[in-house]
């Protein structure tokens, strides 16, 4: 959610400085606003589901529970292969030559607050996916018989 919330802005951010939401508006974005072209990029490659971001976990945990399902599966990973299309054909807009013009807003912090949001996100869901039994403070929340 934290990085569709940033791309949300990031799109709102397109709009009122381009006067466009057409794809070909992301054209030249890389060469004025570097930043704001790694943020946006870091947010789409986690709805890709790429390691080690947090996208990536509730991909891995959502195919997981159909592992018993073959047909959820075959579907999951056609959606994947879909949204993979759209994504990329974005990135690349995003590093293509164009004119852009750079406006410092409140929705490129936001998009920048987003895609760290999403680092610590990952950082806190990892470290409870090695041992689900330690909470936050390292106690352990269960007792282990052996």
């Amino acid at each position: 959610m934290v990085a569709q919330a940033g791309l949300f802005l990031f799109v709102s951010y397109v709009e009122r400085v381009k006067g466009s939401d057409e794809i070909s508006a992301l054209n030249g974005l890389y060469g004025a606003n570097r930043w704001l072209a790694f943020s946006s990029t870091i947010l789409l490659v986690s709805l890709l589901g790429i390691p080690p971001l947090a996208g990536f976990w509730g991909k891995l945990f959502l195919f997981e529970a159909s592992v018993n399902y073959p047909i959820l599966l075959v579907l999951g990973l056609l959606n994947s292969a879909i949204s993979a299309g759209y994504y990329l054909v974005i990135m690349r807009e995003i590093f293509r030559e164009g004119q852009y013009t750079k406006v410092e807003s409140t929705e490129v912090d936001g998009v920048r607050h987003s895609c760290s949001g999403h680092h610590i996100n990952r950082n806190i869901s990892s470290n409870n996916i090695r041992d689900p039994g330690v909470n936050l403070e390292g106690e352990s929340g269960h007792s282990r018989s052996r």
